[in-house]
């Protein structure tokens, strides 16, 4: 994995979507867990069977022809190596957001939250969220532009 030397809002925005993808992707029981607990996390199958019954519904006539033809459509995958260091990477960044609800602003946008969404949700306009999150990402590209000791 190759950290880049000098960190931009817009680099700091990137990993953190490449994050919120690979949680997405990575397969892990407890994430079903947290995704119950945090309404920003998406719900995600991970058991073959509901999978499966996901198939059956989905089909047309409900047959295992039909079936089998779904599962061959659908590809199943997780995240790669790469994407699940970025993961721990950026859960590492989120101890050094110190601002209340800084967190869950930019983890909603990271997931692709809209705006609207994020405004609704932290009680003020979409202008005063975006500059917030703007504000976010600079001070924490400033925080690991700084290299501070491990």
């Amino acid at each position: 994995m190759k950290v880049p030397q000098y960190w931009t809002p817009q680099l700091v925005a990137e990993w953190l979507g490449d994050a919120a993808v690979a949680l997405r992707a990575t397969r892990d029981p407890e994430r079903r867990y947290l995704a119950n607990v945090r309404s920003w996390w998406p719900a995600v199958q991970n058991e073959m069977g509901e999978n499966f019954a996901m198939m059956v519904a989905a089909s047309q006539d409900g047959t295992l022809k039909a079936v089998e033809a779904e599962l061959n459509r659908v590809k199943l995958h997780g995240a790669t190596p790469e994407q699940v260091d970025r993961l721990y990477v950026v859960m590492g960044w989120m101890g050094k957001i110190e601002e209340v609800g800084a967190v869950r602003l930019v983890w909603a946008r990271a997931c692709g939250a809209s705006w609207r969404t994020i405004a609704r949700f932290t009680g003020g306009t979409r202008q005063a969220a975006q500059q917030r999150y703007r504000r976010i990402l600079e001070r924490l590209a400033m925080r690991l532009n700084r290299r501070e000791p491990k």
